[in-house]
């Protein structure tokens, strides 16, 4: 059996789905072939997660700052497996 596809686009990141989605937009049969998940490199690995990290590390940071600023605030330890848990659910809804 053999498919026709007006477009392939290789890789599921941010420029394969735009591509595919705009070609679908206008009519066109389109497959996107992605060897991993979608969203690539920098949703799943990249831009994203470290977006998350660097957020929960401003936010350490705004504690430890908090009281020169009059505000009385303490930081206890890092919870590690739930900051990478809530990493993990932040990129799955994407």
């Amino acid at each position: 059996m053999s498919k026709h596809y007006d477009l392939i686009a290789i890789g599921g990141g941010s420029g394969g789905l735009a591509v595919a989605e705009q070609a679908a937009k206008y009519g066109r049969r389109v497959a996107i072939v992605e060897a991993d998940r979608i969203g690539g490199t920098c949703v799943n690995a990249g831009c994203v997660p470290k977006k998350v990290m660097w957020y929960a590390a401003n936010l350490a940071h705004a504690v430890d700052d908090a009281a020169g600023f009059g505000v009385p605030a303490r930081r206890g330890a890092t919870d590690w497996g739930r900051l990478v848990a809530a990493r993990e659910d932040y990129i799955a809804g994407i």
